[in-house]
């Protein structure tokens, strides 16, 4: 399987360059799990050409940077997570959001992002409506309450201060995740099975088990 992936915006004064980053804990983690992974460059003149030479079986749209999607300073990011979104709905590929990426989707569906408070650098409880819960990271400013939720995404666990940390489309291969599973996390192995199940294309509650 081969995964594409979204990365942040890093300017570098010293040297004048704007330049793409992503976590090398992505493709360890991907490789764990018997995927390849490419990073899509934000200044791809033309990111549905690039997607359609590369034909990723996967897209998922990272976490990173503070600043709102749709802001200035990421414009190029946006752009090119727009096409990803545009070209996976086309070709009918799982779509994983990840932090920002599950805010950019959102977003794009019709849905909002605020502010919230004690979600950085902090673990804490996600549960679901049928009791089950776990631990996850948490690295984010800014959240999703449930009436912000666009209408196609249905909210599957939430944080205790009621902010959505996980979401799927009714009808696309569409899983959103609020918790960066790449990073250092609780019960690193549940997530591996996780994120492989979303992958291959389970639904997110049938994934979560």
């Amino acid at each position: 399987m081969l995964v594409a992936l979204s990365q942040r915006t890093h300017e570098e004064t010293r040297y004048k360059e704007r330049r793409d980053c992503l976590d090398q804990e992505w493709a360890r983690l991907l490789g764990r799990l018997g995927c390849q992974m490419i990073a899509l460059p934000n200044a791809a003149t033309d990111p549905l050409a690039l997607l359609d030479r590369l034909q990723p079986d996967a897209l998922i749209l990272t976490g990173g940077s503070d600043p709102l999607p749709g802001s200035e300073p990421d414009a190029d990011r946006n752009l090119l997570e727009g096409a990803m979104l545009s070209w996976a709905e086309r070709h009918g590929r799982v779509t994983i959001g990840i932090c920002r990426g599950m805010q950019a989707i959102n977003q794009r569906l019709g849905g909002q992002v605020r502010p919230v408070q004690g979600h950085v650098a902090a673990s804490h409880k996600v549960s679901a409506a049928n009791g089950a819960s776990f631990l996850v990271n948490s690295f984010h400013d800014f959240g999703i309450d449930r009436a912000d939720l666009a209408p196609e995404l249905e909210p599957l666990l939430w944080g205790s201060d009621d902010t959505v940390e996980a979401a799927f489309h009714g009808a696309r291969p569409i899983t959103c995740l609020m918790w960066h599973p790449e990073r250092t996390i609780a019960e690193p192995e549940r997530q591996q099975r996780l994120l492989k199940a979303i992958l291959s294309g389970q639904p997110l509650k049938v994934a979560l088990g």
